[in-house]
């Protein structure tokens, strides 16, 4: 999926991406996933300065920047990445992300060559078994106090 510039009524959402948030990348996640939430950990672990934010997607917040951007929230099979008014899902969040993230990690760039299409179904793959392989909560993480700013 490409980048989408969308417009966002600030009147009509309250979590208006642009005011509070301005060229900072939100990351969704599925709250209730052990995977998304190790993914979480490992992004505030190293990336390379403090300015990813993060939401579950179960989260008004999310539920929120959802709608706004024309995506069903029901779903919950992909992580998304909001920056700027745009959002990436799957592996070009993945991609993207990994531009915040110091050395070594930050190597993950070199796949931006192979297809997004080839990319997906390794994503699409380890996202519908993530339950069965990673295990799930019983409820969303709560954040303790060192990075509660971080989460909307």
């Amino acid at each position: 999926m490409m980048n989408n510039e969308l417009e966002i009524d600030l009147k009509t959402h309250k979590y208006p991406l642009t005011s509070q948030y301005p060229n900072k990348p939100i990351l969704l996640f599925d709250g209730v996933c052990n995977l998304c939430n190790g993914a979480v950990d490992f992004v505030i672990r190293h990336e390379k300065s403090s300015e990813i934010r993060f939401a579950s997607i179960q989260s008004e917040a999310s539920q929120s920047i959802l709608k706004a951007l024309g995506k069903d929230s029901s779903e919950m099979n992909t992580l998304y990445v909001v920056v700027n008014n745009s959002i990436l899902e799957k592996s070009e969040a993945i991609l993207f992300l990994s531009k915040f993230l110091k050395k070594p990690w930050s190597f993950v760039q070199i796949f931006k060559f192979l297809p997004t299409s080839f990319l997906n179904i390794i994503y699409d793959f380890i996202s519908k078994n993530r339950y069965r392989f990673f295990g799930k909560r019983e409820s969303c993480r709560l954040p303790d106090q060192s990075i509660l700013d971080r989460f909307l």
